[in-house]
C-alpha cells in the first residue's frame, strides 16, 4: 500500500465510526491498531487514482487473519441473558474502557469459535470491512492483486471486497469463515453473500454495571451477530 498513513488512520477512525458505540478515536486507537497489525498479511484492499496526486487513494478495505485449530479442548461458552460485563470490561487488555467494551463484546460472541464451528482445522475470520462513504460512486478502482472494475457503488465496492476475500480463504484452504456483524449493513452484506448466524448477542444484554453499554445505534441495530460460510465439510444445516 503506498499510503501507508492513510492505511493507518482509515483502519483506526473510519471503523471506530461503525462501531455499536459512542466511542472516540482516541478511545479505540489500541483496539483496532491491533486489529489492522493482524489483518495486514490477509488484507484485500481497493483503491482508486487521486485526481490530484500521483499516488493512489484509499477506497476500501477488508482486514483479515486465520485462525488454526488451537490445542487442548475449547469449551463452549453458554449464554446468559442476565450476565453483566463489568469484570470482562475492568480486566481487559487495553487502557480505555471503551477499547475493552468492543474487545470484551467480540470475545463474547466469537471467543468459542472452535468449538461452536465443530471439528475444523482453519477458521478464516473477517474482521472488517469499510468502505469511505466519500466514495459513494467511483468509476476507476483496482484491487491490490491488480483487478480492476469500474462504476461501482459503496455497497458494490464492499461486496467486491467481501468476495475476493472468501476466495482468498479457499486459496489457504480454510474450513470455515467466520465474522462479527454489528452494524445492520454490515448484516445484511454477510447474509447477502451466504453467511448464516450461528449465535446473536443482543445489545441489550450487554450491560455494565447492569446498564447496556450500547444503546439507541444510529442505524436502529439490535444485535451483534456471529455469522459463518461453510467452505468445505459440514453442510449448513448441521452446524446449526
Amino acid at each position: 500500500m503506498k499510503n501507508a498513513s492513510l492505511y493507518y488512520a482509515y483502519t483506526t477512525s473510519v471503523r471506530a465510526r461503525c462501531c455499536p458505540s459512542d466511542a472516540t478515536t482516541d478511545d479505540v486507537h489500541s483496539f483496532f491498531t491491533d486489529l489492522r497489525n493482524g489483518g495486514v498479511d490477509n488484507s484485500i484492499v481497493a483503491v482508486t487514482k487521486s485526481e490530484n496526486s500521483l499516488e493512489d487513494e484509499l477506497v476500501g478495505i477488508c482486514l483479515n487473519h486465520v485462525d488454526p485449530k488451537p490445542e487442548g479442548h475449547q469449551s463452549a461458552i453458554e449464554f446468559d441473558p442476565f450476565k453483566d460485563y463489568k469484570e470482562e470490561v475492568d480486566t481487559g487488555p487495553y487502557k480505555e474502557r471503551n477499547a475493552n467494551r468492543l474487545n470484551a463484546f467480540i470475545g463474547a460472541l466469537e471467543g468459542d469459535v472452535h468449538s461452536t464451528l465443530g471439528r475444523v482445522d482453519r477458521i478464516f475470520h473477517v474482521d472488517v470491512i469499510c468502505v469511505d462513504m466519500a466514495y459513494s460512486r467511483i468509476t476507476d478502482l483496482t484491487l491490490d492483486d491488480g483487478h480492476h472494475l469500474s462504476s461501482l457503488c459503496s455497497q458494490g465496492i464492499a461486496s467486491e471486497l467481501l468476495r475476493r476475500s472468501l476466495q482468498h480463504a479457499r486459496d489457504l484452504d480454510c474450513d470455515r469463515i467466520s465474522t462479527v456483524a454489528t452494524a445492520v449493513a454490515s448484516q445484511h452484506l454477510f447474509r447477502k453473500a451466504g453467511f448464516y448466524t450461528i449465535r446473536e448477542l443482543p445489545f441489550s444484554c450487554f450491560r455494565e454495571n447492569r446498564i447496556p453499554i450500547f444503546r439507541n445505534l444510529p442505524d436502529g441495530g439490535r444485535s451483534g451477530l456471529l455469522m459463518a460460510f461453510t467452505l468445505k465439510g459440514d453442510d449448513e444445516d448441521d452446524m446449526r
